[in-house]
């Protein structure tokens, strides 16, 4: 029997999942009560998508060994895959009374508490997570999220920046720190931030549109056009970077007739905007085009 869980282990690790299924299955058809087992055909049965058979497997392995808090943590994960959260949440809070320093079981809880919206336990809960694991990066990050949605900037902006801190490419984290900063009117950090962002994920349009903003209200309007244009670029469809560029220009008083064409495309993608009526109003204004300004606001 023991030799055939090694080759079940091997078989996985090579990647050949389905045959180290079978060979899983035959161990637990000599004895249903190996723990190795039930917990690795339920893994596999988990990424393969067979739900029913991993949950079946996860409900064998609690069974057998009642200790076994990773039994109940992925019948856990098996419950949220088949949209069952109340099922889940208890299989996780079980896995927390074997285990209550187990991280991932109190961020798994602590995102079913937001899905439904309860903050606070919400809270409590990813506040558990970094707790027992000061490198969760991903709890610090809903942390942040949680407490910048009830007004907390100060504890919203300690956790993103704890965040960024274990993983300086979290791109979330930077570009919500960077718009915490610019509401804060701290526009230079605000950049930093977003700059950060950006050599994470060059490609990624919300980063340069974080740039954009802050590099603008900080006085540094050729990074502000230079990111806007990188947002179009990556997200044509994008209208707040097509007003926003538009809207520099118009403060500049120069391109003016690509910021016209730039705020109508973005009235074309978001149309009766009020803030973009306004861009292309102020446009036609400083082109001379005065019935074309009135007419937009009216």
């Amino acid at each position: 029997m023991e030799a055939r869980a090694a080759l079940a282990d091997l078989l996985e690790q090579k990647g050949r999942f389905r045959e180290a299924m079978r060979q899983w299955e035959a161990v637990l058809k000599r004895n249903p009560r190996h723990v190795q087992g039930l917990l690795r055909l339920g893994t596999l049965y988990f990424r393969e998508g067979l739900y029913d058979r991993a949950l079946a497997s996860y409900t064998g392995l609690v069974r057998a060994d009642p200790k076994s808090y990773l039994g109940y943590f992925n019948m856990g994960l098996t419950h949220e895959k088949r949209g069952r959260k109340d099922e889940a949440k208890q299989a996780y809070i079980r896995a927390l009374r074997v285990k209550p320093d187990f991280s991932k079981a109190h961020f798994r809880l602590g995102l079913i508490y937001q899905g439904e919206g309860n903050a606070d336990a919400a809270i409590h809960a990813f506040q558990k997570a970094v707790q027992a694991d000061s490198l969760y990066e991903q709890a610090y990050y809903r942390l942040g999220i949680l407490f910048a949605k009830a007004g907390q900037v100060s504890e919203a902006a300690a956790a993103y920046e704890k965040a960024t801190e274990i993983n300086p490419k979290h791109v979330g984290a930077q570009v919500r720190l960077s718009r915490l900063y610019y509401d804060e009117k701290r526009y230079e950090a605000a950049m930093d931030r977003a700059k950060a962002a950006v050599q994470a994920e060059p490609k990624h349009a919300r980063t340069y549109f974080a740039l954009g903003l802050s590099a603008r209200a900080s006085g540094h309007f050729e990074a502000a056009i230079e990111a806007y244009r990188r947002v179009i670029a990556l997200e044509p469809k994008f209208p707040g970077a097509y007003n926003n560029l538009a809207a520099i220009f118009a403060a500049q008083g120069e391109n003016l007739e690509e910021g016209i064409a730039l705020a109508r495309k973005a009235l074309e993608l978001k149309p009766d905007t009020a803030g973009y009526l306004a861009t292309l109003a102020e446009l036609y204004y400083r082109n001379g085009e005065f019935d074309q300004a009135i007419s937009t606001i009216q």
